[in-house]
């Protein structure tokens, strides 16, 4: 198994709102991706079925799944961890694992899972390839534990509820100070109650646990702007930018200046891939297009060429850079250049492609005959911009059905 990405969307507010709600994914083949949903209700689409988001919610979607995670935005409180890893051949058991007993199915977690998930981000960020396999174990400890039990529904026990009322106050009060006397208020609670309540169900005191929320929305600005620590200490309520320091390491095992760099290098990293995977698929693709024995060109709106095979520089007798970004008149007589400029226009105007026969001649003197195809490319938003043209030797064929029919 190979952790692919972890990501921590805190926050309704954030800029990764528009890229991870509301919005449909169609994973890709032999990803998987698991998630962790606290401190926000909605619903989650698994293909074609709708299931209700409770806080604790829990899903694995499977290679090919289609899903969109909606909330209700009753309130700006977020926790979204999303996993997403690869499986192998060397995992078929793990493969057979998630697809008979866990795939698509709902469980219900602890809210105490946020530290678990946050000790598997923090690990897999930290850039050391030891804690990177720690983390992956801890992931798959999360997975083999899951049980029947933890299914989505299960009513808590009265203590779960308070619990969860005590960290929905306190995540609505994590920029600001919080007492434990307002906690107590909040729930009509005497503290001594409510302490024991709140540390047998999450396993920690409570004003630990708001320090740790503290401390999670620390790690989620550190990742989605540019602030100072001074700054983001101050926005959290630390008394200084050492002491938030102090407490952000305690917690996550690093500094947030390490926090944060690490995520940069994490995204660098991963566009460094993009480029590459880039790079070698439009390589491949210009071997292909150079291979062909057809012309193959391409023009901008404007008719400048802006790219071509190695049939259509032998055509036309020019080495491969000297004809990027000239126009037909640049190429062509004026006479030729008028007619083709006029098919593109009328490609452009009617956004329909354009098929015809023409006869051309090469450098050496020589004429063959092509049958011509030019069509309007357009971007993700369907705007036109520009065409392709490819142009097939059809002399010979012509040649050879004149012959059959003497």
């Amino acid at each position: 198994m190979n952790i692919r990405e972890c990501i921590l969307i805190s926050n309704i507010d954030t800029v990764k709102k528009v890229r991870y709600l509301n919005t449909l994914f169609i994973q890709e083949e032999s990803e998987y991706r698991a998630h962790l949903i606290l401190d926000q209700s909605g619903y989650f689409r698994i293909n074609k079925k709708k299931h209700p988001v409770e806080s604790g919610f829990f899903t694995i979607t499977l290679p090919g799944d289609h899903y969109t995670f909606t909330p209700d935005l009753t309130n700006k409180s977020l926790s979204y961890f999303l996993i997403i890893f690869d499986l192998g051949e060397n995992d078929a058991s793990l493969i057979s694992y998630l697809s008979s007993s866990l795939a698509r199915e709902i469980f219900r977690l602890k809210q105490t899972s946020r530290f678990t998930f946050d000790e598997i981000i923090s690990k897999e960020h930290s850039g050391d390839i030891f804690q990177k396999e720690s983390a992956r174990h801890l992931f798959l400890s999360v997975v083999y534990s899951l049980s029947k039990e933890e299914y989505l529904g299960t009513r808590y026990p009265e203590g779960r509820e308070i619990a969860d009322k005590a960290i929905d106050f306190m995540q609505e009060r994590k920029y600001g100070e919080l007492r434990l006397e307002e906690l107590g208020r909040h729930l009509n609670l005497s503290i001594p109650h409510f302490i024991r309540i709140f540390k047998e169900k999450m396993n920690l005191p409570p004003m630990k646990y708001f320090t740790r929320l503290k401390v999670e929305e620390a790690a989620t600005l550190l990742m989605s702007n540019d602030k100072t620590l001074a700054t983001i200490a101050e926005d959290l309520n630390f008394s200084s930018a050492a002491h938030f320091s102090k407490i952000f390491k305690q917690y996550m095992s690093v500094s947030p200046t390490q926090y944060r760099n690490n995520y940069i290098n994490t995204l660098e990293n991963r566009q460094k891939r993009s480029i590459k995977e880039i790079e070698k698929a439009y390589a491949l693709l210009r071997n292909i297009i150079d291979e062909s024995p057809d012309l193959i060109f391409f023009k901008d709106i404007n008719g400048i060429m802006m790219g071509y095979n190695r049939a259509f520089c032998r055509i036309m007798g020019r080495s491969g850079e000297d004809m990027i970004g000239k126009s037909d008149y640049d190429l062509f007589s004026r006479e030729k250049a008028e007619f083709f400029t006029h098919r593109d226009e009328m490609i452009f105007k009617t956004n329909k492609p354009y098929k015809n026969e023409e006869w051309m001649v090469y450098p050496d003197g020589h004429k063959r005959k092509f049958e011509v195809y030019k069509a309007p490319f357009h971007d993700s938003d369907g705007k036109i911009l520009g065409l392709i043209g490819i142009s097939r030797d059809i002399t010979d064929r012509e040649e050879n059905t004149r012959r059959k029919n003497q």
